[in-house]
């Protein structure tokens, strides 16, 4: 009985260089939409695809330090205001506003 087998057959291999490369990576950057990310973790050439808004981080005393500090220092500049202050400043706009 004689049985036939089925095999492809690589005729030939195309490359791609480094620059068409960057080029195509950086098309799929610019594609990815808000809340899609690119996260390769520390000691791994892996790359993955993650949705930020359902990615978990871990909560430690050192994390919630590091949020602590970086509230204290936005709150600080001239850029960010409490919440308070922000309603402050919108109840005395409306209150400037008149009818006409």
């Amino acid at each position: 009985m004689i049985i036939h087998r089925n095999f492809e057959e690589i005729t030939s291999v195309t490359y791609e260089s480094f620059e068409e490369q960057s080029i195509e990576w950086g098309q799929r950057l610019r594609s990815m939409k808000t809340g899609e990310a690119i996260l390769q973790r520390p000691g791994t050439l892996d790359v993955e695809y993650v949705k930020v808004n359902f990615m978990k981080l871990p909560e430690t005393a050192e994390s919630d330090d590091a949020v602590t500090r970086l509230l204290q220092r936005n709150f600080e500049s001239d850029f960010l205001i409490s919440t308070e202050q922000a309603r402050k400043e919108h109840e005395q706009c409306l209150d400037g506003l008149t009818l006409r």
